[in-house]
């Protein structure tokens, strides 16, 4: 046994004889004639089903294309003002930078004048004891001077 089953229809007498010329004209069996109209059927059926799909799928990609074509141009459009932010940053990160160096050169003067000051402070501390020593260290000189000078007079 075959896996065939029997396709029944009853159909006007006016298609029925277009349907018969048609099927001479090809030289076909009425079997053949609609087992090629119903194959015919469902190819281009299948074939609309697919182009459909394909087109739905080609909609599809051109929606996503658009969307991402609307993400780039609302970047593009928000890029300046990145620019000008990241310009603004820069700027103020400059004058931060430029304030710091000013104070870290302040402080280095005042470190440097503190020390020049202290430097100063000890030498003045210094200088009254070197001039002392000196005197202690000439005292007997002037006395062994003076006691010279005492006894040429004599």
């Amino acid at each position: 046994m075959s896996n065939k089953k029997v396709l029944a229809c009853q159909i006007d007498e006016e298609l029925r004889a277009k349907m018969e010329e048609q099927r001479k004209n090809k030289k076909l069996s009425v079997k053949d004639y609609i087992i090629g109209l119903i194959e015919q059927d469902l190819k281009t059926h299948s074939f609309e089903t697919n182009v459909n799909e394909n087109l739905n799928k080609v909609q599809e990609t051109t929606k996503n294309e658009e969307a991402k074509e609307q993400i780039v141009k609302e970047e593009i459009q928000e890029q300046p003002i990145k620019v000008e932010k990241e310009k603004e940053e820069a700027q103020v990160n400059k004058e931060t930078k430029k304030d710091e160096e000013k104070q870290q050169a302040a402080e280095k003067k005042d470190s440097k004048e503190k020390q020049v000051e202290k430097s100063k402070k000890e030498e003045s501390k210094q200088q009254p004891k070197m001039t002392n020593k000196k005197i202690e260290a000439n005292k007997p000189k002037a006395k062994k001077i003076q006691k010279e000078e005492e006894e040429e007079f004599e």
